[in-house]
């Protein structure tokens, strides 16, 4: 396996002008101020190359992205197994699902990912006290990024904290829900606790979902979500989201899914597939403020490196110079040895934009 730099593209130049003899008088000598309109030109000479060069430049990689057979400009006939084969890399397909509550908050946040190729799929579920880097003067929990900028703000956040950019952002409400699960509802769902209704003078909290076995209709589905009994730790929410997933993909395997609700066709694709469920992995954080209630988390910036590279092996950077972009080339003829090492560049900040073959099979090392 060969890593290979990307050269620069060959500066474009231009053929020297044929040199002109001028006869000047003895008399009268080019002056100082002669002198500085030559510089003023031969500046200008000089600046417009390299406008026309970077220009072209820009030409040639932007023709060669666009070339509709995924080869980088190579020829088309070169067999992928064969030297010199190299592909440009699509990001791995992601989701990010921001749920919002019937009062308008906050309600759940859901990272959906799909392997290129469609052979596997993941659910990574986010708690909403989640601390996140934040373009004020200290981190903000998402579900005040959430009150303060919307959905915008948060998915801003989490491309920040994640390092990568998420291929579709969506927001789903309680009568989206209804249209995504359409045609696989009643949902089927072993709830694993009583869901209360925050007290309201009555003796007795009401029942919102009972414990044990449910059929979710669709208008139920957002609600079951969103609702959270008083004094409730997040996590004990994220296990019941882990529950409502596990049941959606079984029955989107079983009926899959119609329509075109982007969503819908995610988890679609993801539910013919084999396919996990993960809890972003976090620790608890001490509150912010002192008047704050309720537990935060916050995320270990080498733990989540590692994890996210698993789900999303082939991110997308969201702006420049955030990776290392990398062109990974097979000189040894074993490409699971090269993907591996895809799995521990990631990790350290790369993005894969090729993946090939190098000129030849009998490199060393």
């Amino acid at each position: 396996m060969t890593s290979h730099r990307r050269s620069a593209p060959s500066a474009v130049g231009a053929a020297p002008a044929r040199r002109r003899s001028v006869r000047i008088p003895a008399r009268r000598p080019a002056g100082p101020r002669s002198a500085a309109t030559l510089r003023i030109l031969f500046g200008l000479a000089l600046l417009s190359i390299i406008v026309s060069g970077a220009a072209l430049t820009m030409l040639g990689v932007r023709a060669a992205l666009a070339d509709k057979s995924d080869t980088f400009g190579r020829d088309e006939a070169i067999d992928p197994n064969a030297p010199g084969h190299q592909a440009v890399v699509n990001p791995t397909p992601s989701l990010l699902l921001l749920n919002r509550s019937e009062d308008g908050s906050l309600a759940s946040i859901t990272l959906l990912a799909s392997s290129a190729a469609g052979s596997s799929g993941a659910v990574v579920l986010i708690p909403t006290r989640l601390i996140l880097d934040s373009t004020t003067a200290r981190p903000r929990l998402a579900s005040d990024v959430w009150q303060a900028e919307g959905e915008t703000g948060v998915a801003n956040g989490l491309r920040r904290l994640f390092r990568m950019d998420f291929g579709q952002v969506e927001v789903v409400d309680n009568a989206r829900w209804s249209t995504i699960v359409t045609n696989v509802a009643p949902i089927t769902v072993d709830n694993s606790d009583d869901l209360l209704a925050p007290a309201d003078g009555e003796s007795e909290p009401k029942v919102l979902f009972a414990a044990g076995p449910l059929r979710l209709a669709g208008a139920e589905v957002g609600p079951f979500l969103a609702a959270r009994s008083p004094g409730e730790d997040e996590r004990a929410l994220l296990y019941r989201h882990r529950l409502f997933w596990q049941a959606l993909l079984t029955a989107s395997a079983r009926r899959p899914q119609a329509g075109s609700d982007p969503v819908a066709a995610f988890v679609r694709d993801i539910a013919g597939v084999p396919n996990e469920l993960f809890e972003l992995p976090v620790v608890d954080d001490e509150p912010l403020d002192l008047g704050e209630t309720g537990k935060q988390y916050r995320s270990d910036a080498a733990t989540l490196a590692v994890f996210l590279a698993k789900i999303v092996p082939f991110p997308a950077s969201t702006q420049r110079g955030e990776r290392i972009k990398v062109r990974l080339l097979d000189g040894r003829g074993d490409q699971v040895t090269t993907l591996r090492a895809a799995a521990a560049l990631v990790p350290a900040g790369a993005e894969i934009g090729l993946f090939g073959n190098a000129d030849r099979f009998d490199y060393e090392a």
